[in-house]
């Protein structure tokens, strides 16, 4: 009898501690949820693939720097993953251009963001700029 009442007592002492030991308002809300929390700011998911030039194996798509601009003017900035993968959040409606430009290898294309909250995808297929013969 006397460990039942001593359970009942612990349950009724930890149901007063709440979410990681807070009291009050704390222990009612976990982090991030409290009603004085502004609520996360809608934004769209770009994400994209860098492929390399067709027949070239051996183009390095990691590191590579992928440039976003909307409206001509600078909207975000991405570096390639390992495997040529990005991954921009962006915060405004509208047509955006992704652009790689190296000294080796070129590539650009556009989407649409219709709607914040969305995922869009992207390739980027990269090409080797146009070479020319210096002229004797």
């Amino acid at each position: 009898m006397r460990t039942v009442a001593a359970g009942a007592v612990f349950l009724l002492l930890t149901g007063c501690v709440g979410w990681q030991g807070g009291t009050g308002k704390g222990a009612i809300s976990p982090p991030g949820v409290a009603f004085r929390d502004p609520p996360p700011t809608p934004c769209a998911t770009l994400q994209g693939t860098l492929w390399p030039p067709f027949g070239e194996p051996a183009f390095v798509v990691s590191g590579r720097r992928i440039v976003l601009e909307r409206e001509g003017e600078l909207a975000a900035e991405a570096v390639t993953d390992r495997r040529g993968q990005f991954v921009v959040r962006l915060a405004r409606t509208g047509r955006y251009t992704a652009r790689l430009t190296a000294d080796d290898a070129e590539a650009s294309g556009d989407v649409s963001v219709a709607d914040l909250g969305l995922t869009v995808r992207i390739d980027l297929v990269a090409r080797r700029p146009p070479q020319t013969k210096p002229r004797l």
